[in-house]
């Protein structure tokens, strides 16, 4: 709650502020003082969030907390959520610049005005996400798996956006002036803008050129992330297709004359019909692959969490067990030992446990190992 109330207000305040320093670069005027009672409003919202984000954070303890549930909250607001935010601001000033160089369909004053919203969006969104992202880079690697399907997830939305708005700007450009409504240039701009933002990020975040290890093609996180995507994708494809054939079918019934706004009719659902079924189609291959590299198994039960109870510099040794075994530790250090163990030990205890969560007890007669309850 903290974190929205922050984000919104930061966003409506810096949004206004950008618009006022822009406001001299064009012929157009904001009446009155209504500027600075936008950037008023938005404040309440900031300095509430701010207490109610610092209250969250230090009084209740949520940053130190290293349970699932906190990591899932963090993965959707503070990566897939503020990724999201600076995509969109990021596409919204791309299609201004756009439509800046391409498009004199409207007046300057008027393709500014999303300008100083997308700005903002950007600068925040980025913020927060970076912000997260220092906080999870200690973390085990199914939380780093996570955050890239995160990343990788908002990216390939923009993605299937832009490429479902292209070929609607492009159908439009075909269709008469009075049918067409908006300027076909500018939606075809709108859909240039999202490939142009959320294409190269799912580049960077997915890596779809490289080879993918066995370990991580196996891994459950993936497979579940490209069967949900997949899904979800052939759904809206399937949807779209229907679409598709009732608007023909409507269009046929009214006879020759209306032929002509069939185009005009089927143009939207068919550019989301051509994204989703792309992106489908690519996931769907993609999981095909992970199969052939390493068909599926059952997996054995693995260690998740380790209760680590040693001497000495616990904190280092608990950091080297998470990065050596994938696991979350959590430490407790032993009054009556002084030197920390070694690691060897630990990683073996670990490996040969079938149990989710395990008690290490690390002394001078070597490493006890207790299974824990779920």
């Amino acid at each position: 709650m903290g974190t929205a109330a922050v984000g919104r207000g930061a966003v409506a305040a810096l949004g206004a502020l950008i618009d006022v320093a822009l406001r001299p670069l064009v012929d157009v005027g904001i009446a009155g003082s209504s500027w600075w009672m936008s950037v008023a409003s938005a404040l309440p919202w900031v300095a509430l969030g701010l207490v109610v984000w610092w209250w969250h954070e230090r009084v209740d303890g949520a940053r130190a907390a290293v349970t699932v549930f906190a990591d899932v909250v963090r993965l959707l607001v503070g990566i897939a959520a503020a990724a999201g935010a600076a995509l969109y601001g990021a596409g919204t000033l791309a299609w201004v610049l756009l439509r800046l160089l391409l498009d004199r369909s409207e007046a300057i004053g008027a393709v500014l005005d999303d300008l100083g919203q997308g700005i903002a969006l950007l600068l925040i969104g980025a913020l927060v996400w970076r912000m997260t992202h220092r906080r999870l880079v200690d973390r085990e690697a199914s939380v780093l798996h996570a955050e890239v399907f995160a990343v990788a997830g908002v990216a390939v939305i923009a993605t299937a956006i832009g490429i479902g708005v292209t070929v609607n700007g492009g159908l439009a450009a075909l269709v008469p002036a009075p049918l067409a409504g908006e300027a076909p240039s500018t939606t075809l701009l709108a859909g240039l803008a999202a490939l142009a933002v959320g294409t190269p990020v799912w580049w960077l975040a997915w890596r779809p050129n490289r080879p993918v290890p066995a370990a991580e093609a196996t891994s459950t996180g993936r497979r579940v992330f490209l069967v949900i995507v997949f899904g979800v994708n052939a759904l809206v494809a399937l949807i779209s297709l229907l679409v598709i054939g009732y608007r023909v079918f409507v269009v046929l019934l009214d006879g020759p004359g209306a032929a002509g706004e069939l185009l005009d009719e089927v143009r939207a659902p068919l550019g989301w019909l051509v994204a989703t079924a792309l992106v489908s189609a690519y996931h769907f291959a993609a999981w095909r692959a992970d199969r052939r590299i390493a068909p599926a198994e059952p997996e054995r039960r693995r260690v998740r969490e380790v209760l680590l109870v040693a001497g000495g510099d616990v904190g280092g040794l608990a950091r080297a067990l998470r990065d050596a075994a994938g696991v979350r530790v959590t430490i407790q250090r032993r009054a009556d030992a002084e030197a920390a163990p070694d690691l060897a030990p630990l990683i073996e205890a670990v490996e040969r446990s079938d149990a989710s969560r395990l008690l290490l007890v690390a002394g001078e007669q070597g490493v006890e190992s207790v299974p824990l309850a779920e």
